[in-house]
């Protein structure tokens, strides 16, 4: 059928009172401001793995035995076992090495666990994570909100425009003046390493500050691989007249050490057991150099004790360590 003279006119009536509608549709929603700002929100540092392992060893371990110390403005987890005697020699603060726990399976938990059935006391610490393994963050500077917007206004500006004309637009020149610097200050690994040694050292000294409460004949510094090195330095730089003893077991040297651990060994006035495992021609060798330094000191109570590694008999070496530490500790 054919449209009369009146249906034409209705329908361009129609037409023309629909197009604020459609007007209202096409325009774009606006901008969720809430989505934006948690889309630049900065993201939460990760937990160290250190005190995530402390929180689960949390949970194994007799709440009697758990003490939360205090060093600086952080906690760190501590092993607290008593003596089990009535005259109690004195008290022993064992460090363990990198990525250890304040109850690892090799000489930590074993001696701090033995220890006190011969009359010691056992305080065993938590380290922070090994400065190797922690990373070096460099937050991105965020672009003020007045120069989003302005960006946003001249991108509108350009997608209106003819391809040729928007390529053909030459940039606005720009000067120092007029262009912000963003400055990222981030800590060099200088810095890094002495923040990493404070750390350490106020947990000793946290330490050293709660076996104290029980009043100790004497107190003994006894570290584990990378453990040893602290205890050697924080003894050298720090010296007590009731710290009279280190042992050093399987003792290294931490990544970005600051100083020799041969000389912290054998230089210091402080008697000091030297513990290892016979096994490479390097580490060998290191010990000779160790012993020949030590006999260089016109006084040194610097001693080593090598023993022999059993694999796969992980409770007889240890029994064989807490022998010969015990030992040495009575002399």
């Amino acid at each position: 059928m054919r449209p009369t003279a009146i249906t034409l006119p209705v329908i361009g009536l129609s037409l023309i009172l629909s197009l604020p509608a459609l007007a209202e549709d096409a325009e774009p929603a606006a901008p969720d401001n809430k989505a934006s700002e948690q889309a630049v929100a900065p993201r939460e540092p990760l937990t160290a793995r250190s005190q995530v392992e402390a929180t689960a060893l949390e949970r194994q371990i007799d709440p009697k035995q758990v003490q939360h110390l205090q060093a600086g403005d952080e906690q760190f987890l501590a092993l607290w076992l008593e003596a089990n005697s009535a005259q109690p020699r004195g008290a022993v603060i064992l460090i363990p090495g990198d990525n250890e726990s304040a109850d690892w399976p090799q000489t930590v938990g074993p001696l701090r666990r033995k220890l006190p059935d011969n009359g010691w006391h056992t305080l065993s610490l938590t380290l922070p994570d090994p400065l190797s393994t922690v990373p070096i963050v460099t937050p991105t500077p965020e672009k003020p909100a007045s120069d989003a917007a302005e960006t946003a206004t001249e991108d509108e500006k350009t997608a209106g425009q003819p391809a040729e004309a928007a390529v053909e637009t030459p940039p606005e020149p720009s000067t120092e003046a007029d262009t912000p610097v963003e400055v990222v200050s981030t800590p060099d690994a200088e810095e890094l390493r002495k923040q990493h040694e404070q750390r350490i050292f106020a947990r000793i000294g946290a330490s050293l500050e709660y076996v104290r409460q029980h009043k100790p004949r004497t107190i003994t510094l006894l570290g584990q691989g990378t453990g040893a090195y602290w205890a050697a330095r924080y003894i050298s730089e720090r010296p007590a007249k009731d710290i009279q003893r280190i042992v050093a077991i399987s003792a290294q040297a931490p990544e970005f050490a600051s100083s020799q651990l041969e000389a912290l060994l054998t230089e210091n006035k402080t008697a000091t057991l030297d513990v290892f495992y016979r096994s490479t021609t390097a580490s060998n060798k290191q010990l000779h150099q160790r012993l020949m330094a030590s006999k260089r000191q016109a006084e040194s109570g610097y001693e080593q004790i090598a023993l022999n590694p059993l694999p796969g008999n992980l409770h007889d070496e240890q029994e064989q360590l807490y022998r010969r530490v015990r030992g040495w500790l009575e002399k």
